[in-house]
């Protein structure tokens, strides 16, 4: 009677393009986990558990996968504020939503958040899907921007204003995750409502 051989089974294969979303997935779970330096290409491999050669069939170096990184935080920032802005037809509270959107994943993901917006994002980050997904974003705020002073769109007002927005967002972002304000400074326990009333005194009544 012939003995017969056991086969080895096929290792698992990634279908085309689930390696590169696998990869993005580990890098991001890295990042949130460990911080920003614990993100490299081999790190990532042993996360996605394929070998360490295989990331460089999507990433040429460390700088790709950290703009592909970026690029999927900025996307899913920007699907959880046109979710929050959703939840109204009034523009201020469109506004104040994408603020408290901005704000809130700021602080709950800090070093994602530093890779995409903040000064540990150099220009070597930078890829074409980074500059669709910042054009994406901005699009939706300068909409919402252009309703809230009734101006067009494209008119250097709401330019003005969305830069305006931006940076006070940016700013209070920055300053929360720094820990220089908090709201226990005023009193409150909740930082969205912070969020709002900082908002609204800079903007005056009305």
């Amino acid at each position: 009677m012939v003995k017969k051989i056991p086969t080895r089974k096929p290792a698992a294969r990634y279908h085309h393009g689930d390696l590169r979303a696998a990869l993005v997935r580990a890098g991001l779970e890295l990042l949130r986990k460990e911080g920003f330096e614990a993100l490299s290409l081999r790190a990532v491999a042993r996360r996605a558990g394929v070998s360490q050669t295989a990331p460089y069939s999507h990433f040429t170096d460390k700088n790709a996968l950290l703009a592909a990184i970026a690029a999927e935080g900025l996307r899913t920032l920007g699907s959880r504020q046109r979710a929050c802005a959703a939840l109204s037809d009034v523009p201020t509270e469109q506004m104040l939503a994408l603020a408290r959107t901005d704000v809130g994943m700021a602080c709950d993901e800090p070093a994602l958040f530093q890779l995409m917006l903040g000064p540990g994002a150099p220009e070597k980050y930078q890829s074409p899907e980074v500059d669709e997904a910042h054009r994406e974003g901005f699009l939706h705020l300068r909409s919402v921007v252009a309703a809230v002073a009734g101006t067009g769109i494209d008119a250097p007002e709401t330019w003005v204003a969305m830069m305006a927005a931006w940076s006070m967002v940016h700013g209070m972002a920055q300053l929360l995750t720094d820990g220089k304000i908090s709201p226990a400074m005023v009193g409150l326990q909740d930082r969205d409502q912070l969020v709002t009333l900082i908002i609204k005194a800079v903007a005056g009544p009305g």
